[in-house]
C-alpha cells in the first residue's frame, strides 16, 4: 500500500500519520468490498501490511495520480478532511493506492525508462518522489534522505541512494 500525502498543505507530522490511517483504512474497507480486493488484501495482510508514505506537490497532482490508478484497476481512496483543525472541511490531503502487487502500483523509471526500453511498463509512480517513512511489521525507518522505491516480487524494500548500511542497520 502507498500513502500519498499532498506537500503544499504544510500538514504536521501528527496530522499527516492520522490522515494516513485515513486513507489506509479506507483502501481495505474497499479492498473487502471487492472479489479481487479480498485476494490483494488477504495477501497483503499476511506479508505485514507494508506502507510507503509519499509525497506529492499539488491537488493536480493527486488527481492525476488518482485517475490513473482506477484506470489501471489500483484501488485508490481520496482523504477529505473534516476541517476541525489545520485545513478547511473538505480539503483533500491524502490518496491511498491500494493494496496491490507492487509491480501495480511501482514505476522503476532508472531501469525501465521509456526511451531506452520499449517494452517497460509505466507504473502509477514517478520516480524519485521523497520518502517520508516506511512501516513494516511495527518498524519505522523514517529518515530524511532520497529513497527511490524499490520493489522485487512480494517484498517491499528500499534503497538508500547515500549508503544501504543505514537500512540494515534497522532491520
Amino acid at each position: 500500500m502507498v500513502l500519498v500525502v499532498r506537500s503544499d498543505l504544510g500538514l504536521k507530522k501528527g496530522k499527516i500519520a492520522s490522515q494516513c490511517a485515513h486513507a489506509a483504512v479506507l483502501c481495505c474497507m474497499r479492498a473487502s468490498n471487492e472479489a479481487a480486493g479480498k485476494i490483494k488484501l488477504d495477501t497483503w495482510l499476511m506479508q505485514g501490511q507494508p506502507k510507503i508514505v509519499l509525497r506529492i506537490e499539488s491537488l493536480q497532482e493527486m488527481h492525476l495520480l488518482t485517475e490513473r490508478a482506477e484506470a489501471t484497476g489500483v484501488i485508490a481512496e481520496i482523504v477529505r478532511d473534516a476541517g476541525r483543525t489545520q485545513v478547511a472541511s473538505g480539503t483533500e490531503t491524502v490518496v491511498g493506492l491500494g493494496p496491490d502487487r507492487s509491480e501495480a502500483i511501482d514505476s522503476d523509471d532508472d531501469v525501465c525508462a521509456r526511451d531506452t526500453n520499449p517494452h517497460c511498463r509505466d507504473g502509477l509512480l514517478p520516480r524519485r518522489k521523497q520518502l517520508i517513512f516506511v512501516c513494516q511489521r511495527g518498524r519505522d525507518i523514517s529518515q530524511r534522505v532520497d529513497y527511490k522505491l524499490v520493489f522485487r516480487s512480494a517484498c517491499v524494500g528500499v534503497q538508500l541512494r547515500r549508503s544501504r548500511t543505514q537500512l540494515q542497520n534497522v532491520a
